[in-house]
């Protein structure tokens, strides 16, 4: 290559062989003008090539070799021009300039124009025809600009003779490059020179630059509006700026302070005024607007970052805590999935997901809590409590795209609100787990919703012992299926391990062997019984699988008596090391009465019993309570809240004087003969028995002392696998590793006794 970037000639000479002819239509001077040179000639004698030249035409047949020849630079002279040549052809091309310049068609073909444009700048007058042509156009330019400065029109009027302007003089100019095209090429940009010329008149006008922003400022404010607009005239007079690299300077700050005011000013208003379903809307819908569609009509690509960063925090960002304040809860409530989902993709775009996050796990936590509070009574708690999760759950997979943020936050949320002590859902759970228990159908929806808490539960150990106590209660009063029962074990043993259910499993068991002991009874004494009138049926219960209850004693009529001591007997034949503790106040008795307004089959305590049949001595039509005390031996609270039951409650089988709601030790109780019911079976002992179950068992000091061990030993355990360790990693160790919720102050209770130890 030369100097001027052309191709470097090359000549290859294939010595005494063979050598390439010029074409017979070269013409050297073909490129010049008439008159200007003749053809060049070469002396043979004066050149190294000569022998080969004159050979040329003798050779009639071609014979090739290996051996080339190169040679680089090969320079020609070229002839001179003649004498006033270079003014007479720039006149020739600024007549044909000015022709275009005043819209009219040069007198010349473009083609000559062009050849004589290339003939100058081959003979080294590229320059001289630069300097001549920019100061043509910057004359040119520059009249223009003065005439646009004298326009009074305004806006859109003036944005339009401004877009006149441009197109104009783009078309002149790249007319004037046709002709000036090998200068274009080898010497400069002509687009480059038109450019610069355009924008220095531009930039030293401050009235037409005002003009030309404000408007265009203008007329994008107006859309916003929705106010329809000359997009064409926008988007030209945009790639107008873009084109004389002005768009940044001239444009985008101006731009972006007047954006950035607008949609301050249309938050602030819309957000007071809209609903939060549609300002969402509302939000995406600008957004949308000014990253993709006005990004694709008419503003430059590295705009769109930083425009859509100016809507989103306008809109979105510097309101995130007004926009969850307002609509959070009402969505949640309102199961408005789509609306949570616009949230979500709109906050996830400017990062502010944690933020929502923290509502949404406060609004699990608050609705849990309230839901347990305040349908604790109610028998559908835990149906309404599996609904909101299921509700819950949905929002994260649907709204919320299954988010890990949000996935963890409804998991430990559901967690903190089922295990906060003051909730009791324990207890809850338990009571609903046993409601669902008493059917005799087998419900599999109803025990999965019991599993489904069950899980969720840390205090298992005390959900352990309500079930117990409630298990108890089921089986004594033979309500409930069997099958029921084995399938809700089952579940349990199967979540939780063997070890969680031994103690329940060996409660159904010794049901199943108090039956069988039973029939072996009545195999031996069946006619002894049959002669005091009894059907007896005796459960024995194992001490230590079932809840400890506190006995009772009491003295019972000769015949109930005679029984027990049978059974007794039986029992202590056939395990001479066994010892069999009566519980009288979970006996239960099924009574034929025999009133003068009907017969009723009651069931009762035997407690009940005991008192009742003291009024069979027809000889007296009454008894004090001291009289009765002195009888059963009972202890004077738990004859109180017997004699109640029997002539306080919704059945009076006994009449009270004087009459009331309680039990003084100064009444007098007599059988009530005009005692009658609709009901041809009567059943007074569930609501005394359950309440006989619940004041004797022991709940709370059965599962606080293993909790203390189980937190001693997991203490223990950390230290000598870690020798040594701070304090509140041992806690956090500690509450992990112990399957029960227990605060700092338990915990650093018990590391206080151990140390002490």
């Amino acid at each position: 290559m030369d100097s001027n970037g052309n191709k470097r000639p090359r000549l290859d000479t294939y010595t005494n062989d063979s050598i390439s002819s010029l074409p017979s239509s070269f013409d050297p001077s073909a490129s010049l003008p008439a008159g200007m040179a003749t053809p060049m000639t070469i002396d043979s004698t004066s050149t190294p090539f000569s022998a080969v030249l004159i050979n040329l035409g003798r050779q009639t047949k071609h014979q090739l070799s290996d051996t080339k020849l190169i040679v680089y630079d090969l320079k020609v002279d070229s002839p001179s021009l003649p004498e006033g040549y270079e003014i007479e052809a720039w006149n020739r091309l600024q007549e044909a300039v000015y022709a275009i310049q005043g819209n009219s068609k040069p007198s010349e073909s473009l083609e000559a124009l062009y050849q004589i444009c290339e003939n100058l700048c081959q003979h080294d007058h590229s320059q001289q025809i630069y300097n001549n042509l920019k100061q043509v156009c910057k004359d040119s330019v520059g009249k223009m600009f003065a005439a646009l400065e004298s326009d009074p029109s305004e806006a859109t009027t003036y944005l339009t003779a401004m877009n006149v302007l441009w197109t104009t003089y783009s078309a002149q100019m790249n007319q004037i490059r046709c002709i000036f095209l090998y200068l274009d090429r080898s010497y400069r940009s002509l687009l480059e020179l038109a450019n610069e010329l355009f924008c220095d008149c531009y930039q030293r006008s401050p009235s037409i630059r005002e003009k030309v922003i404000g408007s265009i400022l203008d007329m994008i404010a107006s859309e916003r509006n929705d106010t329809k607009i000359d997009t064409l005239l926008l988007k030209n007079s945009l790639r107008m700026l873009m084109d004389l690299n002005l768009y940044s300077s001239e444009f985008e700050g101006r731009f972006f302070d007047q954006t950035r005011l607008f949609y301050k000013a249309e938050g602030d208003r819309l957000i007071e005024e809209m609903d939060m379903s549609a300002y969402l809307d509302y939000v995406a819908k600008r957004v949308h607007q000014e990253s993709t569609l006005r990004m694709k009509h008419y503003f430059d690509k590295s705009s769109k970052a930083a425009i859509t960063t100016i809507v989103e925090d306008q809109l979105l960002s510097d309101r995130v805590q007004v926009i969850l304040d307002k609509s959070f809860s009402y969505f949640m409530d309102t199961r408005q999935e789509d609306d949570l989902s616009l949230l979500y993709r709109l906050l996830k775009k400017v990062d502010k997901l944690d933020i929502c996050a923290r509502y949404f796990i406060d609004y699990v936590k608050t609705k849990g809590t309230f839901i347990l509070k305040d349908h604790s009574t109610d028998k559908d708690l835990f149906a309404i409590l599996l609904s909101f999760i299921r509700k819950v759950n949905t929002v994260v997979r649907h709204s919320f795209e299954e988010d890990e943020l949000f996935l963890n936050g409804c998991k430990d949320s559901i967690a903190y609100f089922i295990n906060l002590r003051q909730n009791n859902a324990t207890k809850l759970l338990a009571n609903y787990t046993d409601l669902v228990l008493r059917n005799d159908k087998v419900d599999e929806k109803a025990l999965d919703t019991c599993m489904t808490f069950f899980r969720i539960l840390q205090s298992k150990d005390a959900f352990e012992m309500f079930y117990k106590q409630d298990l108890a209660k089921r089986l004594i009063l033979d309500v409930g299926s069997n099958k029921m029962e084995k399938a809700m074990l089952a579940r349990m043993k199967k979540d939780s391990g063997p070890a969680y259910t031994s103690k329940l499993e060996k409660m159904l068991r010794d049901m199943k062997y108090s039956s069988d002991l039973m029939t072996e009874f009545k195999e031996q004494h069946g006619d002894n019984l049959n002669s005091t009138l009894l059907h007896l049926e005796v459960n024995v219960l194992t001490y230590g699988f079932w809840p400890s209850y506190t006995p009772i004693n009491v003295t019972l009529p000769r015949h109930f008596q005679l029984a027990q001591d049978e059974y007794n007997a039986f029992y202590t034949n056939k395990y001479p090391k066994r010892r069999l503790t009566w519980q009288n106040a979970l006996s239960v008795c099924e009574v034929e009465s025999n009133y003068h307004k009907g017969t009723h089959n009651i069931t009762l305590t035997l407690l009940q019993t005991v008192i009742l049949l003291i009024f069979n001595d027809t000889s007296r039509p009454g008894f004090s309570f001291g009289e009765i005390l002195a009888m059963t031996n009972l202890d004077e609270l738990e004859l109180r809240r017997t004699l109640k039951s029997l002539a306080c409650g919704h059945y009076a089988l006994l009449l009270k004087q004087p009459a009331g709601l309680d039990v003084e030790p100064t009444d007098y109780f007599m059988y009530n003969t005009e005692f009658e019911s609709t009901d041809t079976h009567i059943s007074l002992n569930t609501e005394k028995l359950n309440e006989a179950i619940e004041n004797n068992a022991s709940i709370d000091a059965t599962v606080l002392i293993p909790r203390e061990q189980q937190v001693d030993a997991a203490i223990v355990r950390i230290l000598k696998a870690k020798q040594s360790t701070s304090h509140g990693a041992l806690l956090g160790e500690v509450t992990r590793q112990i399957r029960f919720p227990a605060t700092a102050p338990e915990v650093k209770q018990r590391i206080e006794l151990l140390i002490e130890k």
